[in-house]
């Protein structure tokens, strides 16, 4: 096991599949398709994460527009930088579990509407697990919506893909 540190916070490189919100392994999204789910929060700090993983250097994951926020109150995003626009250091971890190749947060036309930010994974080995994910404060036993982008991109065929969204 792997154990990374950023920012004073430890991350371990272990793929654990709790609260599995959604799992890709064949037919992933060629366009930009937009995902959403309810939640009934356990504990008063939720992390969402995104886990992903390409066999194609010609292939890539892209995430944007993430929301969460209480069915009571559907205006109050509770996530941090929500469509990646404040740059790659607010809000959001990103980190590898594997080779040198990292996957980040990029201002590209590749995002979500033609331009600006998002989340890109083009890193080529599907043993190299990468993460994006953010906590932010719930209130147990309340209902929140979970709302993101996703887009399967780039050439060539779609084998050795992965892709898993956990809410825990």
């Amino acid at each position: 096991m792997n154990i990374f540190f950023n920012f004073f916070t430890v991350f371990v490189c272990a793929f654990v599949n709790t609260g599995l919100l959604q799992s890709i392994t064949n037919s992933p999204p060629t366009s930009w398709t937009q995902f959403s789910f309810t939640y009934v929060a356990a504990l008063s700090r939720t992390t969402l994460r995104f886990t992903s993983a390409t066999a194609i250097s010609s292939k890539f994951w892209a995430v944007d527009t993430v929301t969460v926020s209480a069915s009571s109150s559907p205006s109050v995003n509770l996530i941090n930088n929500t469509a990646f626009e404040s740059g790659p250091s607010v809000g959001w971890n990103v980190y590898s579990c594997g080779s040198s190749c990292t996957s980040s947060i990029i201002n590209s036309i590749d995002c979500l509407g033609g331009s600006g930010w998002c989340y890109e994974n083009s890193c080529a080995d599907t043993t190299n697990l990468q993460f994006l994910e953010q906590s932010f404060d719930t209130v147990v036993g309340v209902t929140y919506n979970i709302n993101y982008w996703l887009l399967r991109g780039g050439s060539g065929v779609s084998t050795g893909i992965q892709m898993y969204v956990n809410i825990f």
